[in-house]
């Protein structure tokens, strides 16, 4: 997270306005813009914090395609792809796990952004959506018009948050 290149971009594009960004994405930020002073939430503490975030969508991607190998849920052409990253191995991705940052999680969450169409993939952004939406709720009422998303997985999210969502 650069906050010079975020601040720069807010002046630019939000020139004596207050607004809120939420911006999706590795980690997730809610960026306040306020006369002229830019305030982050959140944005590093993954995996127990940073709700909505490519990481965390990754590790949920993870859990399901375990439960989908082992036979617990039916497996689906995004589960296959995520056990292909891992040649087919389960030993691979405990081995993995055991290491794995959140960037390696992220690197996951891109699979599942490119499988938009998969019941795996739908289920996880329903939940990644229901996160943004409880971080959207989180802010004052008066400021709730004055929200811009931003990024991928924002997009990605678009179709599972509440009407009237729209992304920048």
């Amino acid at each position: 997270f650069d906050r010079s290149q975020a601040h720069a971009l807010c002046e630019q594009r939000w020139p004596g306005q207050n607004r809120y960004l939420l911006v999706p994405g590795g980690f997730t930020r809610l960026l306040h813009w306020h006369d002229g002073l830019l305030t982050c939430r959140g944005g590093d503490n993954f995996p127990i914090g940073n709700p909505a975030s490519l990481s965390r969508l990754g590790l949920w991607a993870v859990q399901e395609m375990l439960q989908a190998v082992e036979g617990i849920t039916p497996l689906t052409p995004l589960s296959e792809a995520l056990f292909q990253h891992f040649d087919k191995h389960v030993d691979r991705v405990i081995d993995w796990s055991k290491q794995a940052q959140a960037n390696d999680y992220s690197t996951l969450g891109n699979v599942v952004l490119a499988h938009p169409q998969d019941a795996l993939s739908v289920q996880l952004l329903t939940r990644c959506a229901g996160e943004l939406t409880l971080l959207l709720n989180s802010l004052p009422d008066s400021q709730t018009e004055a929200v811009s998303l931003s990024g991928d997985l924002a997009v990605a999210c678009l179709p599972y948050l509440d009407s009237g969502a729209h992304v920048s």
